[in-house]
């Protein structure tokens, strides 16, 4: 049997776009389709996890699934990992923060697997203690576009090199490959228990990676890379690999 693999969802407040769906100013609840699209090309099944309004909810839905894909979205809000809001954050949603924060506790209470992407990866890593660099431009001197919303999400925009030590290490053996890439935030220092497995040309964490239970975070974007470079895809058959 395949591994069920749940997906937080996002939450998207009424804009005129779902004006057609219904009421205004509700709430909604979505993702985007390449995620669910790379989950079942890796070989699971995806499952989207709605908000969870206490960790008791978390809990009993994480029970049902083998693994969980925490993917990208809006910065964080700071007061998540303990950190003042700054103005260099932008586009926060606290609801959706406060239920994927229930969704990792929950799979760390149950001792299975998770991924992060970008933001969930920074998520997972600020939970464990880490510290983020709030805005790439602003605090470090990377010469690497890091945020660029004009070039498509399938382009590979910069290189990363990898730990050969690591999980993500086994999926790309040549030690470096290209990715996209759209954050302006990133993760600083490690959580506890957490280390990071790959870098930018700049230096700057690219990828991070824990045990206990497993987690597997990447900065940037494997499911809009992988239909031209199914070497992509191996990240989420890696980590569904784990869910078994």
């Amino acid at each position: 049997m395949k591994p069920v693999i749940g997906i937080a969802l996002d939450l998207v407040r009424d804009v005129k776009m779902y004006a057609s769906r219904g009421v205004p100013d509700q709430m909604i609840v979505e993702t985007t389709k390449p995620i669910y699209d790379a989950v079942w090309a890796a070989g699971g099944v995806p499952v989207g996890l709605g908000e969870a309004p206490a960790l008791e909810d978390a809990l009993e839905l994480c029970q049902a699934i083998d693994g969980l894909i925490v993917p990208g979205g809006p910065d964080i809000f700071p007061g998540t990992y303990g950190k003042p809001v700054s103005r260099y954050n932008s586009m926060l949603c606290i609801e959706k923060d406060e239920s994927d924060v229930r969704y990792i506790r929950a799979m760390v209470q149950l001792g299975k697997p998770m991924l992060g992407i970008c933001r969930g990866m920074q998520l997972m890593n600020g939970l464990a203690g880490g510290e983020m660099v709030e805005d790439i431009p602003a605090f470090t001197d990377s010469k690497i576009v890091h945020f660029s919303p004009v070039v498509p999400a399938w382009l590979a925009t910069h290189q990363v090199r990898v730990d050969p030590d690591s999980g993500l290490g086994k999926v790309f053996p040549q030690g470096s490959f290209g990715v996209n890439s759209f954050h302006h935030q990133c993760v600083k220092t490690p959580g506890k228990g957490m280390r990071i497995i790959a870098w930018g040309e700049d230096g700057l964490a690219e990828a991070t990676e824990g045990e206990a239970p497993y987690c597997l975070g990447v900065q940037w974007h494997p499911e809009y890379l992988y239909e031209k470079d199914p070497q992509q895809l191996e990240i989420l058959r890696y980590f569904i690999g784990k869910c078994r």
